[in-house]
Parts: C-alpha cells; structure tokens; sequence
C-alpha cells in the first residue's frame, strides 16, 4: 500500500488508474477534497467498467455501494450495488479490504494498492486499486471512489478445428 502524493503520484505505477487520479485531481478547485456531486458517470466513461463509488456516513463498516462497473460485479461474482458489510462474508475479505479503505478516510488521501485481495465468492484476487477520498465538505471523507483493475481468471474457448482436433 502507498498513500499517494498529491503533488507527485509516482507511486501509481498503472496508467490507468494515473488517469483516474489526474482526473480526480482536476476536481479538487482548491479544495482538499473533492466532492462526490463533481464526478459525473458519464465524464468517467474511460473508467466506468472498473470504477465503484461507495458512501461512509461514518464508519468504514457502514459503508453502502452506490454504484459499481460490470467489471467489478463480474469479479465479487455476487451483486453487490447497494449492499454493505453484509456482502463481505468471508473474514479474510473483510480483514484485507477494510483496512486499505479505512487508511483514505481517516487520512483523506488518495492510496493505491497492487495486492491481492480474497474475496467472499471469488477467492484470491490480484488487482490494482485506487481509491479516492470524496467529501461534501471538502474536509470529512463521506464516500469514496474506487478505480479496481482485477487480474480475474481467463476464461478458455473450447473449440474444435477441421478434423475434429480441439482448437
């Protein structure tokens, strides 16, 4: 894990996400943080399969999903828009991601990880993550947003080719 500069985010190391952030960055308008009215889904469209924004009216384990990409409901493998902790059934998944989000609430910088994550209906996964402090106040972190790249399992084709060997 590495709590990103914001002067200087060398520390995220997948282009991606480095477009996330800039584009996160551009919303601050001399403010700490920016707020969640600012990010627009369709000004995200570059990210929108691999984003999540989650809402923390306190406490990280009070958090809800507000919205979350068809990528990353592909790799929780369980619908997960609108849910919270009760989602999260599996201890190591609540022991690994709680904390990294925790971490960017309680400081109100962006962190970014390249780690893999255990997950209540997928088992381990590697990913890449960034997540972003959001606030209504431009101080108290409320929600988040989330740019998740997972290294999820390829799916193979079976196929045959002429003479009926497989492809």
């Amino acid at each position: 894990m590495a709590l990103v500069d914001i002067d200087n985010p060398t520390v995220i190391q997948d282009q991606r996400l480095l477009g996330l952030f800039q584009f996160w960055h551009a919303k601050l308008n001399g403010r700490r943080i920016p707020a969640s009215s600012a990010f627009d889904r369709a000004d995200m469209a570059r990210w929108a399969d691999n984003l999540m924004m989650v809402d923390v009216p306190g406490d990280i384990a009070d958090f809800r999903i507000r919205w979350l990409g068809a990528n990353l409901a592909e790799m929780f493998a369980t619908p997960r828009a609108g849910t919270g902790m009760e989602a999260m059934t599996s201890v190591g998944e609540r022991s690994s991601v709680l904390p990294q989000y925790r971490v960017v609430i309680d400081t109100g910088l962006p962190a970014y990880y390249a780690t893999e994550v255990e997950l209540s209906k997928r088992g381990v996964v590697a990913q890449k993550k960034l997540i972003l402090p959001l606030s209504s106040d431009g101080e108290t972190v409320d929600a988040v947003l989330a740019g998740i790249y997972p290294e999820l399992p390829r799916k193979t084709q079976r196929g045959t080719r002429r003479g009926g060997s497989p492809g």
